[in-house]
């Protein structure tokens, strides 16, 4: 079994709308521990919040059908403020000062496993040494 990033499990909640994408990010995920809980766009993820909540860490793709990830993010901002969020995204986004005090690094399509592993882990130890689970 791989080590994780923590030594201990965390909880992720992948938000994106290609299923090539997810299969990646999930089998990343678990590679270092992660527990994933996948939604395809921000209504789904909503409830997937509700119904599954708290996750140490959210990867929200920014282009996402219904609801995008701007409008997720300021509704996450309200739900649960303490949540760690990577932004991945396929283009150049501009972030007002309050939208870049919701997220904690940026990842811009494409990157490899290698990056994705690395910002993960940076953020969960930059945040919190021992991350709460949701299992």
């Amino acid at each position: 079994m791989a080590e994780s990033a923590t030594h201990r499990p965390f909880s992720v909640l992948v938000i994106e709308d290609e299923p090539d994408l997810v299969s990646f990010l999930t089998r990343a995920f678990e590679s270092i521990g992660g527990r994933v809980t996948t939604a395809v766009d921000g209504v789904n993820a909503l409830q997937k919040l509700e119904c599954c909540a708290p996750f140490d860490l959210v990867l929200l793709d920014l282009g996402l059908p219904q609801m995008d990830g701007r409008e997720f993010l300021e509704q996450l901002h309200h739900i649960s403020p303490e949540t760690r969020v990577i932004i991945s995204t396929g283009y150049t986004p501009s972030f007002t000062k309050d939208e870049a005090k919701r997220f904690v690094a940026i990842l811009s399509k494409p990157y490899g496993m290698d990056e994705l592993i690395s910002v993960t882990k940076q953020v969960l130890r930059q945040f919190d040494p021992a991350p709460k689970t949701n299992l």
